[in-house]
């Protein structure tokens, strides 16, 4: 569990840095040169169900590195390759968000290489492949994306992971009531009542951004 402590740890006397973005990446890229990898290449099932485990850890990342090292501790347990790489990519993606709301490419770069890991093992699994089109969302390859995100919404129409991506994919280009009507078909997805309860603070939020404070108040 001290594998990757020293990332958070990154204190002076008299300043408190803010680790984000960049800064967060490169500490991470140097511990994951020391993560062990399990000899499993095929997608097991336990693989599978470690791997929404950690996914739903990330979905609590509000900022604060624990909450990305506690998910990759989590994915480490997958024993299974394919699930592993994609812990790992999907959580590069959430490490490269800097203080302004951009992404470091850099840490993009890094997550499309551990996550075409991943695929190299497993083509076809869409849990993993959404990892990218969150990559091309924050890289503002939104054509991209779109074309990602079709294709695996024909596989799999009502996965809440696809769902997430689309409110990225909205977000991300500031069109919030198009994110919020899948903000609603999400909610209406999730299969616990901490992810419901997650999800509706986050629409609550995008509402509070449109404007919309009646609609926010009644989440």
């Amino acid at each position: 569990g001290k594998l990757f402590v020293h990332c958070i740890k990154d204190r002076t006397p008299t300043t408190i840095e803010v680790i984000m973005g960049k800064s967060l990446v490169n500490k991470l890229l140097v511990s994951l040169e020391k993560m062990p990898i399990p000899d499993t290449k095929e997608a097991t099932m336990q693989g599978r169900q470690a791997y929404e485990i950690g996914l739903e850890k990330l979905e609590e990342f509000k900022g604060d590195p624990k909450t990305l090292l506690a998910a990759l501790r989590i994915f480490q347990t997958c024993n299974s390759q394919p699930y592993v790489f994609g812990g790992v990519a999907m959580t590069l993606v959430l490490a490269s968000r800097e203080q302004d709301g951009t992404y470091f490419q850099g840490g993009l770069d890094a997550a499309m290489a551990w996550l075409e890991k991943a695929q190299a093992q497993a083509l076809d699994i869409v849990i993993i492949n959404m990892i990218e089109a969150y990559i091309y969302i924050y890289s503002n390859r939104f054509d991209d994306a779109r074309l990602i995100l079709d294709y695996l919404s024909d596989i799999e129409s009502n996965n809440l992971y696809v769902m997430q991506a689309e409110i990225a994919y909205w977000q991300h280009q500031k069109k919030l009531d198009e994110a919020a009507q899948w903000y609603q078909k999400a909610i209406d997805t999730a299969d616990n009542v901490p992810r419901k309860l997650r999800l509706r603070n986050r629409l609550g939020d995008c509402y509070l951004e449109l404007g919309q404070d009646d609609k926010a108040l009644e989440i």
